[in-house]
C-alpha cells in the first residue's frame, strides 16, 4: 500500500531550484553556442582577409573595379578586406570569452543549492 502522507510533487523550494538550474543551463548553452558561432565567423573572416592580402595587387584592383560582376564569395572577401584586422581580433576575443563564461555557468549550475540547505542524515 502506498504512503499517502507525502505530496506527489516536490516542495516549492525544490521546484524553484530545478527551474533556476534549467534556465541557467540553457542560458549557458546559448552563450557557448553564440561564442562558437562568432568565433567561427571571425576565423572565416580572417582567412578571407589573408587570402585577399596574398592576391596580386593588380588582380585585387581589377576585382574592386568590377565588384558588381564578381561572384558572391569574391564580393564577400573584398568587403571583409575593408574591415580593419584589429576589429576581427577583438571579435575573436569576445567569442572566446562567451564560450568560457557559458562553460563556467554550465559547470557551476549543478552545484547551486537553496540557502539553508543541509544534507539530511
Amino acid at each position: 500500500m502506498k504512503d499517502r502522507s507525502k505530496p506527489p510533487f516536490p516542495p516549492r523550494r525544490d521546484r524553484l531550484m530545478l527551474c533556476l538550474r534549467t534556465i541557467l543551463f540553457f542560458g549557458a548553452g546559448i552563450l557557448v553556442g553564440a561564442g562558437l558561432l562568432l568565433y567561427g565567423q571571425v576565423r572565416f573572416g580572417l582567412y578571407l582577409h589573408d587570402e585577399v592580402d596574398n592576391t596580386f595587387f593588380l588582380w585585387r584592383a581589377i576585382g574592386e573595379a568590377t565588384y558588381f560582376l564578381q561572384d558572391p564569395e569574391t564580393q564577400l572577401a573584398l568587403a571583409l578586406h575593408e574591415i580593419d584586422k584589429s576589429y576581427l581580433l577583438e571579435s575573436r576575443r569576445i567569442g572566446i570569452t562567451l564560450m568560457i563564461v557559458g562553460a563556467l555557468i554550465a559547470f557551476i549550475t549543478p552545484f547551486i543549492q537553496p540557502l539553508g540547505w543541509r544534507r539530511r542524515r
